[in-house]
């Protein structure tokens, strides 16, 4: 019972090693091509596009721009016009608080985050777990000699 509890520890191990390097690597990986993107490749992600912009109102089909820009329109029905107005008070609300924002730049900043979170993580993991399967593996060789 106790070489069965040996291996599922030493394939638990090893498992959790393994993730903690796989880890490591994307972080690494998307960490490397951000700073590529960043400071060599700058045009690299030039056609990104971030539509966060409030979809157009909410229920209202086959309205023609310039009655979506005349809200009085004589053929909008009173639900259509209040739903019209809470778009526009939306869109105003979303220009308001995203004007000084840069999209890019705030990305950027979100995919650094998760990056070093994930370094942090998979450094802990297969540090600590590659300590332990050291140390065991040398208690083997011990044990053999």
């Amino acid at each position: 019972m106790s070489s069965t509890k040996n291996i599922i520890r030493n394939i638990y191990l090893y498992i959790v090693t393994l993730i903690g390097l796989v880890m490591l690597v994307i972080a690494l990986v998307d960490l490397i091509q951000l700073g590529l993107k960043t400071w060599i490749f700058t045009l690299a992600d030039q056609q990104d596009t971030y539509q966060s912009i409030p979809t157009t109102p909410y229920g209202i089909k086959n309205i023609s721009t310039t009655n979506l820009q005349n809200a009085t329109s004589t053929n909008l029905t009173i639900e259509d016009r209040q739903a019209f107005e809470q778009w526009k008070n939306d869109y105003q609300n979303w220009e308001t608080n995203t004007k000084n924002i840069d999209q890019k730049k705030a990305q950027k900043q979100r995919d650094a985050v998760r990056d070093i979170a994930l370094l942090i993580v998979g450094l802990g993991l297969f540090l600590s777990h590659g300590y332990v399967v050291r140390k065991d593996r040398k208690l083997e060789l011990q044990n053999v000699n």
